[in-house]
């Protein structure tokens, strides 16, 4: 578990207090325990944080376990502890932005016993529940030092199959001036709270679509959806059998009959391979599951009765040639050294294009690509792999931070890992590189050139080009550990490594001007004197072509294909196109991507050739 230690946020104001707890009462046929919990059950009921203090424990409902009960009343709350834990306090407060903005109900509770404790809110403490709402719930509880001397506390919780980090939470300020935040101990398993809720004015049978996973979201034509659902009973009767409708786009649906029956609230699942329709054509295409009958009736319509999931189908594609690996990272963060290293290690592998987005507002950010942060940076350090959506992820990028100290190689392996699932996508564009450099004026050309897929526009509409540079070695400040890991200090020479500098095109890129298959661009750009040439590196990535990027379109605006080329040694003055038919021995040769190829793999095809300090383009043609 994570240390949780310092000051914790005073939740509310004493609005009166609750009659004296018992244990766990029955709930009324109109009424629903809202958790990550099973019942009462509990699986462990000891847990201890370490430090004698008074916490607040709890989950986060999220907007999307709370729509199916807009409309309805939360009218108390539920919590298990393992041993009494005298006086408490639950509460219930809103959440935008990741945060706590206020609290809706506080409510001091006088005693507290061993197991399943409720709280009954007052009529003018009742909240009905909107749609979009977001609410943290639970309790106090406060660690005693014997408990701490024991290593045995009072928290209890549930532990499912998978953990849910929404599902176990202490809200905590950790002092130094900063907000207060959450911290998961989902590992230990669900806090046992619960949201009493009353559910009088919804219909007797009510089922709800929950979630869907269909895997990736590219389908090769010819190819089936294994399509997993989940559908809860949100009515107030039980349920015998329900027929499940499936559509693709506008056209008939198919149905399944399902049999299990569902008592009240219970989750069930269903799993059904979909063929594609054989004259599918390339492109976008949106797959929904909605609730046809229940028990042979025609329920009430509402939104949560159909279930949503966008795929692309694809005929042929193109070869992926490198992934971008673009990191949010902070200089202020001590952690970001650590997470950096390992970054690296990962990062000068062949099919991996590494680039650094520093936070706005540090001396390395730079202004035009502080968007990026909005979009993507939910924890600092933090990375996205081709900005794609990864199949049964919260989010797009990935927290660097996890077991950073504890077991470093397993963040530069995880970035391997993506990478190597990531190769499943297919590419649509390629991209080459023609660069030159003048060493007077310090003016970079760089031609970028490539192909394109026919299935690529039908699927993107239209395709933007974006390109950039970034530069290793460079020196500023960064926040560094002690060699404790207690305290932390500011490196004034910290060497910073695939630093983005500079775009070279539009920051969401230019949108590209395609031609019976073909592309073309170039750009020119005076190098800064404070750059090093040496230590710079040209990249470029083709997504979809857009002039705003929001929550709304982010899983379309994944990289189709990115490549990068390293300036050092193959920017002189010009490059000449010439041919060959064998190998020079005493040259070095290098792919357009500014990899060294060694005289033994050179195969048909154009490379860049370095001899006595000269540089110039060669094609290899067979013999």
């Amino acid at each position: 578990m994570k240390k949780i230690i310092i000051l914790l946020l005073v939740l509310g104001i004493p609005l009166g207090y609750a009659s004296a707890q018992q244990s766990a009462k029955v709930l009324a046929a109109s009424e629903r325990a809202l958790s990550y919990t099973d019942g009462d059950s509990i699986t462990i009921s000891d847990i201890c944080i370490g430090k004698a203090y008074t916490y607040a424990i709890g989950a986060w409902a999220t907007p999307q376990m709370l729509r199916s009960y807009a409309g309805c009343k939360i009218v108390g709350i539920r919590f298990a502890v393992g041993s009494s834990i005298g006086k408490s306090r639950v509460f219930l407060c809103r959440i935008q932005n990741k945060d706590v903005t206020d609290t809706i109900v506080s409510r001091p509770v006088r005693r507290t016993s061993s197991g399943w404790n409720e709280v009954r809110f007052n009529n003018s403490q009742e909240y009905v529940i909107s749609e979009n709402d977001s609410l943290f719930f639970g309790y106090n509880y406060t660690e005693t030092q014997q408990m701490v001397q024991d290593g045995k506390g009072a928290i209890a919780v549930y532990k499912p199959k998978t953990d849910n980090h929404l599902a176990s939470l202490i809200y905590v300020n950790f002092g130094m001036g900063k907000q207060p935040t959450f911290v998961s101990f989902s590992e230990k398993g669900n806090a046992c709270v619960q949201l009493i809720v009353d559910i009088s004015n919804k219909p007797h049978k009510d089922l709800d679509m929950e979630s869907i996973l269909i895997g990736n979201k590219y389908k090769q034509l010819g190819e089936n959806i294994d399509a997993f659902l989940t559908y809860r009973n949100v009515g107030r009767d039980s349920v015998f059998s329900c027929k499940i409708g499936c559509q693709i786009d506008n056209r008939s649906p198919i149905f399944f009959n399902e049999t299990k029956m569902l008592k009240e609230n219970a989750l069930e699942s269903m799993n059904h391979m979909i063929d594609l329709p054989s004259d599918l054509p390339v492109g976008r295409h949106i797959i929904k599951f909605f609730v046809s009958t229940i028990d042979g009736q025609q329920p009430v319509s509402t939104i949560c009765d159909t279930i949503y999931a966008p795929f692309i189908s694809y005929a042929t594609a193109l070869p992926r040639q490198q992934h971008y690996v673009e990191q949010y990272t902070d200089q202020g963060n001590p952690m970001a050294p650590p997470v950096n290293q390992q970054m690296n290690i990962a990062g000068n592998d062949n099919n991996i294009c590494l680039v650094n987005i520093h936070r706005p507002g540090t001396s390395l950010s730079l202004p035009q690509s502080n968007y990026l942060h909005g979009l993507y940076a939910y924890t600092l350090p933090c990375f996205t792999i081709d900005r794609f959506s990864f199949f049964g992820e919260k989010h797009i990028a990935f927290d660097a931070n996890d077991y950073i100290f504890i077991m470093p190689d397993i963040l530069s392996q995880s970035v391997r890992q993506l990478a190597n699932e990531a190769n499943l996508n297919p590419a649509f564009a390629t991209i080459n590189f023609i660069p030159a450099y003048d060493t007077a004026s310090r003016k970079l050309t760089l031609t970028v050139e490539g192909d394109v897929s026919s299935d690529a526009l039908p699927i993107f509409n239209r395709l933007a080009l974006t390109v950039l540079i970034a530069e290793n070695e460079v020196e500023a400040d960064q926040m560094v550990f002690n060699s404790d890991r207690t305290s932390s200090f500011v490196k004034a020479d910290y060497h910073h490594d695939n630093v983005i500098r500079a775009y070279l095109s539009a920051p969401m890129g230019d949108e590209l001007q395609v031609s019976a298959g073909r592309y073309s661009v170039s750009y020119t750009s005076v190098i800064p004197a404070e750059w090093n040439v040496n230590n710079l590196k040209a990249v470029a990535l083709i997504t979809k072509f857009t002039t705003e990027a929001n929550a709304g379109n982010l899983p379309e605006l994944d990289v189709t294909n990115a490549n990068s080329i390293f300036l050092k040694g193959i920017v002189p003055d010009g490059i000449k196109r010439t041919e060959a038919n064998s190998p020079d021995t005493a040259a070095e040769y290098f792919t357009l991507d500014g990899r060294r190829i060694p005289i033994s793999n050179l195969k048909q095809g154009v490379y860049i050739i370095r001899k006595g300090g000269q540089c110039k383009k060669i094609i290899i043609q067979p013999r």
